[in-house]
């Protein structure tokens, strides 16, 4: 995996690789802006129970903590949209 001109910060190429096996068209609509990352790994993360900073604070208090901060970004901004099914 070629990262030309990318920091990664923490995060390293080996635990970014799952990327390559994304299908194209998927990582067309994310490029596009069609689909935002950000969002769906917020969501992720509370569908485990973390706040946005990996931090364990039960199911209950990252939902509300998702709704929270949904609420606030859409002030002002248009939705994200996820498109396709499958």
């Amino acid at each position: 995996m070629c990262l030309v001109g990318y920091s990664l910060g923490s995060v390293s190429v080996d635990q970014v690789a799952f990327l390559q096996a994304v299908p194209a068209s998927v990582l067309v609509e994310v490029s596009a802006g069609r689909v935002d990352l950000n969002l769906l790994a917020r969501e992720e993360l509370a569908n485990r129970g973390y706040d946005q900073n990996g931090v364990w604070v039960g199911f209950r208090v990252a939902a509300d903590l998702l709704a929270s901060e949904s609420a606030q970004s859409r002030v002002g901004s248009r939705e994200p949209t996820v498109q396709g099914g499958g």
